[in-house]
C-alpha cells in the first residue's frame, strides 16, 4: 500500500494515473467519492456572508471528475478495480433489493470489478460508527455476498479482501 496527498479530484486522478501507469497492482480500491460536484467559479478565501446564496446556488456547480470510472476506463485491463457505495434506503422498502439494485447499477456504470455497497443513515453502521456491513456485489460472479450482522470495519475490510482474493490471480 502506498499513500500519496493531494487535495482535490483533478489531483487525485492525475496521482492515480502516474501511478498505475508506472507500478502494477492487482487490485485498487477506492474506498469514497472525492467530489461530486466542484464549484463552476472557485474562488480562493472566505466568502461574505451576503454571497453565500449564489455560491450555493444549482447554477455555481458542474459533476466533478469521476475518478473511479477514469481509472477502470484506462486501467480496467491491467488493474482491477474494488468501489464503495454508501446508500440511503427508504422505509419500507426491501433493503437487501435496494442495496443490490444500487450496486449493480453503480458496478456498470463506474466499470468496476467489485463493489460494495453499504447503507447508511441508521444507527450503529457507517459513517459515525465502528461497526459496517453491507453486500459485495462482482462483475464476474452471480452471487452477491451479504457481510452479515455488523462488524468491526477493520474485521469487514478483512472479509471483503478474502473473498476478493478467492477470484483473483494474485491473493
Amino acid at each position: 500500500m502506498r499513500r500519496i496527498d493531494v487535495e482535490t479530484a483533478d489531483e487525485m486522478l492525475l496521482a492515480m494515473s502516474e501511478e498505475l501507469a508506472e507500478f502494477p497492482y492487482a487490485w485498487v480500491a477506492m474506498v469514497a467519492a472525492v467530489a461530486d460536484l466542484k464549484a463552476k467559479n472557485p474562488r480562493s478565501g472566505k466568502l461574505d456572508k451576503a454571497a453565500l446564496p449564489q455560491a450555493l446556488a444549482a447554477d455555481a456547480w458542474v459533476e466533478g471528475v469521476d475518478v473511479l470510472a477514469t481509472l477502470t476506463e484506462r486501467f480496467g485491463n491491467e488493474t482491477r478495480f474494488l468501489g464503495f457505495g454508501a446508500q440511503t434506503v427508504d422505509e419500507g422498502d426491501d433493503v437487501a433489493a435496494s442495496l443490490l439494485a444500487a450496486g449493480r447499477g453503480k458496478l456498470q456504470r463506474k466499470g468496476c470489478d467489485a463493489i460494495f455497497v453499504n447503507r447508511v443513515g441508521v444507527p450503529g453502521v457507517g459513517f459515525g460508527s465502528d461497526t459496517n456491513t453491507g453486500v459485495l456485489v462482482r462483475r464476474d460472479v452471480e452471487a452477491v455476498e451479504d457481510a452479515g450482522a455488523p462488524m468491526a470495519k477493520l474485521a469487514l475490510a478483512g472479509w471483503i479482501l478474502d473473498r476478493l482474493s478467492e477470484d483473483s490471480d494474485v491473493g
